[in-house]
C-alpha cells in the first residue's frame, strides 16, 4: 500500500506551485513507485512504528517528494547496473571520454539519492554500517 493520499499528494504539490507534467502516470501509480523506491532504499534502516507520527508524516511527505521526483524524471526511481564492463577512460579517434570510478558497489552507485528525502527520513534511520571497519582506542 503506497503511503500518503492522492489528495495529500495534489495538496503537496499546490502548496509548492507545481503540477503534474502531460502524460504522468496517475498520482496512485506514481506514489506506489514512490513507496516502493522508498521501503526498497530506506525500509531496512527505518527506526518506529512506520504507523505513528511524526515517522508517518515524514514517510508521506518524502513519498511526495519522490513520486513528484518520478512524474518529472520517468523511471528514475528503478535503476539497474553492472559492474562489467566498467571504462574509466575511454578515447576515440580526438574524441575521449573520463568516467570516475565508484564505489565498488554497483547497486548502490546506481541508487537515485535524493537530499530533500535524506533529510526528511534522517531523524529516522539507522546509521550506515560499514562491514570491517572499527574504530580502537589504543593507549
Amino acid at each position: 500500500m503506497a503511503y500518503g493520499s492522492d489528495s495529500g499528494f495534489s495538496d503537496w504539490m499546490a502548496a509548492r506551485g507545481h503540477t503534474l507534467p502531460a502524460g504522468a502516470p496517475t498520482p496512485a501509480v506514481l506514489r506506489q513507485r514512490a513507496t516502493d523506491y522508498i521501503d526498497a532504499v530506506y525500509g531496512p534502516r527505518l527506526i518506529g512504528d512506520q504507523t505513528v507520527d511524526p515517522l508517518l508524516t515524514a514517510l508521506e511527505t518524502a513519498t511526495y517528494v519522490a513520486a513528484w521526483h518520478e512524474a518529472n524524471n520517468p523511471g528514475s526511481l528503478s535503476s539497474a547496473a553492472s559492474a562489467s564492463g566498467a571504462v574509466k577512460r575511454e578515447k576515440v579517434d580526438v574524441l575521449e571520454v573520463e568516467y570516475f570510478e565508484g564505489s565498488g558497489d554497483a547497486a548502490a552507485d546506481a541508487t537515485v539519492r535524493l537530499t530533500l528525502i535524506e533529510g526528511i527520513l534522517a531523524p529516522y534511520l539507522r546509521p550506515v554500517s560499514v562491514a570491517g571497519f572499527g574504530l580502537w582506542a589504543v593507549g
